[in-house]
């Protein structure tokens, strides 16, 4: 069953994120910085479709239920040194 991601902008980089599965909703708060959106050198790319995208990726390892309530794609970036490239590359850049 194909994942629907919403993501809605809050204030100062903070976005709240809902996937649906079927019935079940999942909600994040994710954190996308200006030093990360930046740093992605994907100057064209949107802040909502960055987040969407890094949301995506990380659901590629986890089923929604098992995000963290809150997501700083900073932290993320530097646990895992493919995250940025993968993002990169599905971004189209």
């Amino acid at each position: 069953m194909a994942l629907d991601i919403v993501v809605r902008p809050s204030d100062g980089g903070e976005f709240t994120v809902e996937v649906a599965d079927g019935a079940a909703v999942t909600r994040v708060s994710v954190v996308a910085s200006e030093r990360f959106l930046t740093g992605l050198d994907a100057p064209d790319a949107p802040a909502e479709e960055v987040v969407r995208e890094a949301v995506a990726l990380l659901l590629d390892e986890r089923p929604p239920g098992q995000l963290a309530d809150q997501i700083d794609l900073d932290e993320v970036a530097a646990e895992d040194e493919e995250f940025v490239p993968e993002l990169q590359s599905r971004l189209g850049f």
